[in-house]
């Protein structure tokens, strides 16, 4: 086992606090609610995990992980004891970091069909934190989320989830987290590995109306929420802040959608605009 010695690099919120491979002979039972997320990945030999959701049976190749305040209990079978690699990670958002890695409190374990790049992603993290020769704060941080990536796409977490979600559910996540900035629709659709005609058809299919104007809609209703807010606002920081880059641009598109100035807007029903 090997435990963190770093300070949590700024702009953070995950730190890894552990890593190490742990080896049962046959006598290892554990019964906790940690305040953690704790994944591991069982390279040799078979066991049970038990959670408040049920119980399952693991063997190489299988996936098991503490969760935050969530009572387990796992033990290894005393005829085949286990082998496995863990992880300890801390943070505010642990718990979105271990659903992006496909583990939930209904679905904390499952099976990979090819655990290894798992298996290696967590080596790499045990050697960041070897005692001798630690890594750059930074260095661990993209490891963590090469982790994830290795653990979603073992998990099929982001095949379910895009199989679940519409382009255009996936397009408005993309574009709601990046309202502040300049984006358009262009690198909308290449951030969703689509073509512009592509996200063009899935928008006028299901919204009916085109993926610009939906754009530009949420970011007047954007608008609307900051003015709604705090009032008498300059309206050139509204602007940058919803991502206009010209304020008068920003002006037009508002009375345009609206039928109103903000001044207007403000000083009237204050009716929002939904895209």
């Amino acid at each position: 086992m090997r435990i963190a010695r770093y300070t949590q690099p700024p702009g953070t919120c995950l730190q890894l606090q552990g890593a190490g491979l742990l080896t049962g002979y046959g006598k290892s039972n554990y019964r906790w609610a940690p305040a953690f997320f704790g994944p591991s990945v069982v390279v040799r030999g078979r066991g049970t995990f038990s959670w408040p959701g049920g119980r399952e049976e693991v063997q190489i190749g299988s996936l098991f992980s503490l969760l935050p305040d969530m009572p387990v209990e796992y033990w290894e079978d005393p005829q085949d004891p286990w082998q496995y690699q863990w992880l300890g990670i801390h943070g505010s958002g642990v718990v979105d970091f271990a659903a992006g890695c496909g583990f939930t409190p209904e679905e904390p374990v499952w099976h990979a069909q090819d655990h290894r790049p798992v298996q290696e992603a967590m080596r790499d993290l045990w050697d960041c934190l070897d005692a001798g020769q630690p890594a750059h704060p930074y260095d661990v941080q993209m490891k963590l989320y090469s982790f994830a990536r290795q653990s979603a796409k073992a998990s099929g977490s982001v095949q379910r989830r895009h199989h679940e979600e519409t382009l255009v559910e996936r397009a408005k996540a993309v574009i709601e987290s990046q309202l502040h900035t300049a984006i358009n629709v262009t690198e909308t659709a290449a951030i969703l590995h689509v073509s512009r005609t592509t996200l063009f058809s899935a928008f006028r299919q299901e919204l009916q109306q085109s993926p610009v104007q939906y754009l530009r809609g949420r970011r007047i209703s954007r608008a609307q929420e900051l003015l709604a807010a705090h009032g008498p606002i300059r309206l050139a920081d509204v602007a940058h802040i919803c991502g206009f880059n010209d304020p008068k641009y920003f002006l037009r598109t508002f009375k345009e959608i609206t039928g109103q100035t903000p001044r207007e807007w403000l000083a009237g029903s204050r009716e929002p605009w939904s895209p």
